[in-house]
């Protein structure tokens, strides 16, 4: 539902999104996840594990932050060239996606969803780290 949500908000989609938890057929934006087989147990430790994942996500968070900001400034303006081209710059569409594709990952990292580092990239087309990790949005 994140994805979805953030790809109508940030005007990469038109489709308004699905409520629903599950998966939707025909949407644009997509982000499946398997649960994994077995979990690092030191990074999962109840209050330890948490600290050293707080610790880790701090250049994340860092690049985040920037990026989130360019990226706000990105729909903002967009919405004016939609306004007037129709279409949402496909450069400034790849960004915002990059930058909805590497908060997701970041979350999804931090809350236990997958054991693997998130990469440093805010390109949208970046294949996913697994096949059961994917997100995609309309080019």
């Amino acid at each position: 539902m994140q994805g979805r949500l953030a790809a109508y908000v940030s005007s990469l989609t038109d489709k308004y999104p699905a409520i629903t938890l599950g998966p939707a057929e025909g949407e644009a934006a997509s982000l499946d996840v398997d649960y994994p087989p077995s979990f690092n147990r030191f990074l999962n430790f109840p209050i330890l594990g948490m600290i050293v994942k707080v610790i880790l996500v701090i250049p994340h968070l860092i690049i985040l932050f920037f990026a989130a900001i360019v990226a706000a400034f990105a729909v903002f303006f967009g919405q004016f060239v939609i306004l007037f081209t129709g279409r949402f710059p496909p450069a400034w569409a790849g960004f915002v996606a990059g930058t909805t594709q590497l908060s997701i990952r970041i979350n999804l990292w931090v809350f236990a969803f997958t054991d693997r580092y998130p990469p440093f990239s805010l390109t949208p087309s970046d294949p996913p780290r697994d096949e059961a990790e994917t997100f995609s949005l309309p080019s």
